[in-house]
């Protein structure tokens, strides 16, 4: 239910520009991390060639892995890069 004083997002983004540059970097971050999830399951799956492999990945995204959980993820996403440069170099 809206009041006199509450301002539509439209309104706010046309009169705010701090807050729409905010608006607009997190579009954009959600937008990457998107692909990025995408890039990496097809990278799984073409590396594994199982599906199972990329349900796993799925879900260890979707579990609460604790405070080292994004350690965890960037030694896997270094890991994945590094595997991709040696591929590069190989062939």
């Amino acid at each position: 239910m809206q009041t006199r004083n509450t301002v539509g997002y439209f309104r706010l983004l046309q009169q705010n520009p701090s807050f729409r540059n905010l608006w607009y970097g997190q579009v954009v971050s959600e937008l990457g991390d998107w692909l990025n999830s995408i890039a990496i399951y097809a990278l799984i799956l073409k590396l594994s060639d199982s599906g199972m492999a990329m349900a796993g990945a799925m879900m260890a995204v979707k579990v609460n892995m604790g405070p080292k959980g994004a350690q965890w993820i960037k030694w896997l996403t270094l890991v994945m890069v590094a595997a991709i440069l040696l591929r590069l170099i190989l062939y």
